[in-house]
């Protein structure tokens, strides 16, 4: 259904070209008076930014072009972490700034297989990306209460801290907005909330705690509306897309060195013009407990205070980042037990190694020497 009518006051918001000939032009979207018109609600693409700029016609509320973000998504502790960093010292090396959406874990963040995880992460704060966290949605969080969502949040937050790994913002599902308690216990505690896609969710079970009816969602800072990239692959002049929202191009984790190097084609032809958190000047403050970072437009900070070195308090680890952990009393005994009783097997060992040496020789001998005697 299209809008093929023409009124004084009317306003068009995009523009649709038939397939005959002649060509007929229609509106995309359609403002009169306080009334709108769209033909669809995309939630992705053109539509999605077409919506966008409707809607802030439509209220009347001052809008400007905001450049897109380019965001990598998928990224976890279990990612490749190779892949991940050959891919940050691409985008890097070709001047594209970009942003990371990562996971993290509330447990087992004192093993050396998490500290290569922050140490890629640092590389990328060094290589002028962001980082956004983004709560596990798939695996168990979206079941926690209020309270149990609040602590897993700042479990992560903390370990992250602790390796000068500093999340600008939060990320998470589009319905998470629609939840008081994620609300309360997450996103509030963020200025900037990166709003991804919703995933189809196959094995929901009930929350933990009733859910709230929601009327309205939060408002941020600065709320980041999500859009695959691929859903601008057939845009004929995408150089010429405005974006009246703050938005950011999602791309998933390329799963391989082919994959980031067709990434890096598509980037180099795409024609957009990046967002730069630096020129652009952007402030973040994400708050939990009593610690708050932040980040103000290539500055790290934490509680207020730069942060001048991302790699001090990292010393302690060695390349494989195995942490220098003094052996206590207890363990300096079973240390010394367990290599007493190896000692005592290998010596065990070897005298029934050796008796059975002798005895094989005996037992031959004896043999050798009976079957000579019934020759003669």
């Amino acid at each position: 259904m299209v809008n093929d009518r023409r009124t004084d006051g009317t306003q068009s918001i995009g523009w649709l070209t038939s397939q005959t000939q002649p060509a007929t032009l229609y509106s995309y979207g359609v403002v009169v008076g306080q009334a709108g018109f769209l033909p669809e609600l995309g939630k992705d693409g053109l539509s999605m930014t077409l919506a966008g700029q409707l809607l802030a016609r439509l209220f009347r509320r001052p809008s400007w072009v905001h450049r897109p973000m380019l965001t990598i998504t998928g990224i976890t502790p279990y990612t490749r972490l190779d892949h991940l960093q050959h891919l940050i010292d691409q985008l890097a090396a070709r001047g594209f700034p970009f942003a990371l959406s990562i996971v993290s874990v509330a447990q087992n963040t004192n093993l050396k297989a998490f500290h290569r995880y922050t140490k890629v992460l640092r590389s990328v704060e060094k290589a002028g990306g962001l980082i956004f966290w983004s709560p596990a949605t798939e695996i168990g969080t979206q079941r926690l209460n209020e309270t149990e969502l609040r602590s897993v949040f700042q479990i992560e937050l903390a370990s992250l801290g602790a390796d000068r790994v500093i999340p600008v913002g939060v990320s998470a599902a589009g319905y998470w907005n629609r939840s008081v308690r994620r609300q309360r216990a997450v996103l509030n505690q963020a200025t900037h909330v990166l709003m991804l896609p919703d995933q189809p969710q196959k094995l929901e079970q009930p929350s933990a705690e009733p859910e709230a009816a929601v009327t309205t969602s939060q408002q941020f800072d600065t709320g980041i509306v999500g859009i695959p990239f691929k859903a601008f692959e057939t845009a004929t002049f995408r150089g010429k897309i405005k974006f009246t929202q703050p938005t950011a191009l999602l791309v998933n984790m390329p799963a391989g060195q082919r994959e980031i190097n067709d990434l890096m084609q598509q980037l180099q032809t795409s024609n957009f013009k990046w967002f730069d958190p630096v020129q652009d000047q952007l402030k973040t403050t994400l708050k939990t407990a009593a610690t708050s970072y932040g980040y103000r437009a290539g500055q790290y900070l934490f509680n207020g205070e730069p942060i001048t070195d991302l790699d001090a308090g990292m010393t302690e680890f060695s390349d494989s980042h195995q942490r220098v952990v003094k052996t206590s009393w207890m363990n300096q005994i079973i240390q010394w037990q367990s290599q007493a009783l190896l000692w005592l097997f290998a010596g065990i060992g070897l005298l029934l190694a050796g008796l059975l040496i002798v005895g094989r020789h005996i037992y031959r001998g004896k043999f050798i020497h009976s079957h000579m005697n019934k020759d003669r």
